[in-house]
Parts: structure tokens; sequence; C-alpha cells
């Protein structure tokens, strides 16, 4: 075989009694010469990337209770699990779709995050409010620290007081309490906000091609005020090879009825508003990028769901997140 290989599995995968059953085993050949050094350098960052996000989504995402999506695998032909073929960075699996779990579960509306536990999330039919929206889970992927940094402003590195470089971004989640199908501001919940920069790194991690541990940029958490809402300054995140834009965020309840709450989900931006914005400086020196919305293992997994309306400002976007929590 000429060049890298495609990346593929070695065996199967199945979710059983909602823990992880088989290995997934993946395999990049390298040969010949109709790449250079460097081109296999960077492929193999790529596939080690790649491998360190799946890795963590079975090891994190498919435990017992987890309720998260991996435990939407259905058992495929005569095999012992869903098969899941990686290639080009895509996997193709046998997920149900939103309509094949709503069929399943015999439902005509939203089943909510109770108990701790969140099987389907969608928008409210008949919501007498635009902003009582409740989204789907998503992973929280191999980047969340929990460094516990209570700021608004999370550009600055308060390590060395240097600002991360990008086209500026007012985010605001406007988190609400849905019960008894009413929905009402939740005061009081930590909010955490983590993405990557213009070049598609993030803060405190150690991954191939790049070490910040120890530095804090572009992450922090705000406190939901009296009107639900938790306000962040930010910017336009950038790329890396296998994911779309995206915002990560994690929102924790204080203790109510004997315990805490936790959320965990993304966020996504247009794929023409990415091309339009990543065109300019900082972020045309990474060229183009190499996975949209659609093409994204995850994005598929509810994605249409979390998407941001951005709006034009004079000096870069703002945007509003509606969200509610189903909670006891």
């Amino acid at each position: 075989m000429d060049g890298v290989g495609s990346l593929r599995t070695v065996d199967t995968v199945a979710i059983g009694g909602g823990r992880l059953e088989g290995l997934v085993g993946m395999v990049a050949t390298a040969g010949g010469d109709s790449m250079g050094r460097l081109e296999v350098f960077h492929e193999v960052q790529d596939r080690f990337r790649l491998l360190r996000h799946l890795l963590h989504v079975f090891i994190h995402d498919s435990g017992e209770g987890s309720g998260r999506y991996f435990q939407l695998l259905v058992q495929e032909g005569k095999g012992n699990g869903c098969r899941t073929v990686l290639e080009e960075h895509t996997p193709i699996g046998c997920f149900l779709s939103r309509r094949e779990v709503m069929a399943l579960l015999g439902a005509t509306g939203a089943t909510f995050l109770i108990g701790g536990r969140e099987a389907v999330a969608q928008t409210l039919a008949g919501s007498p409010r635009s902003n009582c929206v409740v989204r789907p889970k998503q992973t929280e992927g191999p980047y969340f620290v929990d460094e516990r940094l209570h700021r608004s402003d999370i550009r600055t590195d308060p390590t060395n007081g240097r600002s991360a470089p990008g086209m500026p971004v007012a985010l605001t989640f406007q988190v609400s309490r849905f019960r008894a199908g009413e929905c009402h501001p939740l005061p009081d919940a930590q909010v955490d906000v983590w993405h990557c920069d213009a070049r598609g790194v993030y803060s405190d991690v150690e991954d191939p091609g790049f070490n910040t541990v120890g530095q804090k940029f572009l992450r922090g958490y705000q406190m939901t005020d009296a009107r639900g809402e938790a306000r962040f300054m930010t910017i336009y995140p950038g790329w890396y090879p296998i994911r779309t834009v995206h915002i990560h965020f994690k929102i924790r309840t204080t203790p109510m009825t004997r315990r805490s709450v936790e959320f965990t989900s993304q966020v996504y931006f247009p794929d023409g508003l990415t091309d339009h914005v990543h065109s300019g400086h900082p972020y045309a020196a990474m060229g183009p990028r190499r996975v949209r919305n659609r093409q994204d293992f995850i994005f598929r997994q509810g994605g249409n769901q979390l998407m941001l309306e951005p709006s034009a400002t004079n000096d870069g976007y703002s945007v509003t997140f509606p969200i509610s929590l189903a909670l006891p």
C-alpha cells in the first residue's frame, strides 16, 4: 500500500448492559514514497487525535447509566455487535436515528433529563416561549479541565496576560428549568465553557503537536443570574482535522432534592459563517478546514439542535443560546 493507509477497525464494538464490550483495533499503515515525511507525520498526528477522541467517547460516554448516545447502538446482522468502520476520519456506524428512537420509545414528545439520565431531547412542541428548548447531550471530549476559573472574558490567559487572537464573540447561555409544562429562569447554575483557539489548540493539555499544560486561555465559568443568563466574551473557534468548529459547555446545578445535576454538550456554528470568518486573520493561516458540520461524527448525534445563530456586531458577533433542563 502506498502512503498512509486508511484507518480501520479490526474488531467489533458492542454496547451491552450499559458497558463497553469488545475492543476497537485501530490500524494506520505507512509505507511507500508517495508521501513525504512531513505529510506522514501530520497524518499520524491527525489519526492519533481521532483515536484519542474515540477512546474518550467509548470509555467515558458508554458507561452504565450515562444515557449518552453510544447506548443507542443496535446490533447489526449476525455479528456480536455493531461494527463501526472508520475511514477518512468518518465513523460509519449503526446509530439509531432520532425518529427511530422516538418510535422505539413510543413517545410523541420529548424525553427529558430525569434522574440523571437523558435519552432524547428536542425542541418542546407548542412551547409558549421560544427559549423553552430542551437540547441533546453530547460528549465532553478529552480536553475538559475543571480549572474553576470564574470569569466572563475567557480570551486572556491569566498565567501570562496574553489574549487569544480571533474574531470576538459575545456568547450568552440562557438557562431555564422545565417543570409542569413551563420554563422558568434557572439562577445559580454553573456554566463552564472551553474550546480551541484559532490554531485548533486547547489550553492546559498535552496532545500530538502541542503542549499547553499550565496555560488557561479560552476556559472559564459563570454563574447564571436571576434571568438564568451566563455571559462570556470569547473568540470564534478555529478548527483541527477531525472535528467541525464547536464550543463545549457544561451546566452544573446547585444541589436540589439531595443532589445536583450535570449536563454536558457542545454548540456549533453555521458552515457558511465559519467559511467567512476563517477566510480572515488569524484563521486563514490554517488553510481550508477538512470537516464540515455534517461530516463530523459527533455533530451527527443531535448537532442540528445545538446550532448557534450569531448576529454581527461592530467588532464581531453576538449570540444567545437558550437551553432548558428538566429538573425534579
